[in-house]
């Protein structure tokens, strides 16, 4: 035995011997790997040591447990690594999408805001062009009737008829 594996716990040398076989294809995925009992007499080591490693390696989803049938190799551990990059990567991606989201929002509460400023402007506009109108009217000597105005607009709009305003 090497001087290394001497002083490393046994459940971790277990543990690495299971992960170097699942890493080298010995132990491809999906296969059942031996039992509690047949690794303890292959590591001569106790159950409860064998269990830990056992646990370890499906904690990192490298074995995974199937009660009352075994437990399997689920992944090869280059292979979690690849999927934990593609994960990052796509979490990377996501926060990318959110910013720009933001961003979006954010110019959209800007042109809403200028939207309702032009909206503001155009209706003091019409306003004071309406008080021109009226004194206009009142310079002819005529009433302005801006609600008669506004109807008969509307009556012509409907029947396809367009008169002109005071007509």
């Amino acid at each position: 035995m090497a001087d290394g594996a001497r002083t490393q716990p046994e459940y971790q040398r277990v543990y690495n011997d299971l992960w170097r076989k699942v890493s080298s294809g010995a132990l491809p995925v999906g296969e059942k790997i031996p039992s509690t009992d047949r690794l303890c007499a292959e590591y001569g080591v106790s159950k409860p040591v064998v269990r830990k490693a056992v646990e370890a390696l499906q904690g990192q989803h490298i074995l995974e447990g199937h009660p009352g049938k075994g437990v399997y190799v689920r992944a090869r551990p280059a292979d979690l690594e690849d999927e934990h990059t593609s994960l990052a990567q796509v979490a990377a991606g996501l926060e990318g999408v959110e910013h720009r989201l933001d961003a979006m929002q954010a110019a959209d509460n800007e042109a809403v805001a200028a939207l309702r400023q032009e909206v503001g402007s155009l209706r003091r506009q019409v306003s004071r062009l309406d008080a021109k109108l009226i004194d206009l009217y009142g310079r002819l000597g005529q009433p302005y009737q801006r609600e008669a105005a506004e109807s008969d607009e509307f009556d012509g709009a409907e029947s396809g008829k367009s008169r002109p305003l005071g007509a």
